[in-house]
């Protein structure tokens, strides 16, 4: 948690000087927080012995933490392969690294709930 709190903070400060202009600083900026949000609710379910809802916050978290990850194959994807200039790339990227992340996170805890109930 340390970790996290340090890695979201130090995020959420650098997403107020990122390049691309606003739409990539909101981007990063609501990564951040999306980090440290999921991250948190994660330590308060398993503080309360709530292990399932401990684990769907733990993969949402891990989720907005492979956005580093995600980042650093997207972009280079769109400036050598799409040969875009890099404040767009970077404006689509500020996105595209944690957004689908997040989508294909609540998409595995979903299914997983309906084959709990079938």
């Amino acid at each position: 948690m340390i970790s996290i709190l340090l890695g979201g903070v130090a995020g959420f400060i650098l997403s107020l000087f990122a390049e691309g202009g606003i739409i990539a600083k909101v981007g990063f900026n609501l990564l951040a927080i999306t980090w440290l949000l999921t991250s948190w609710l994660a330590y308060s379910s398993i503080r309360n012995r709530d292990i399932e809802a401990h684990r769907h916050w733990m993969i949402r978290s891990y989720a907005a933490c492979c956005a580093a990850i995600a980042l650093r194959m997207i972009l280079p994807f769109e400036l050598a392969v799409l040969q875009m200039d890099f404040n767009t790339a970077y404006q689509i990227v500020a996105w595209a690294c944690w957004v689908p992340n997040m989508i294909l996170a609540e998409m595995y805890i979903r299914s997983q709930k309906q084959v709990q109930f079938a």
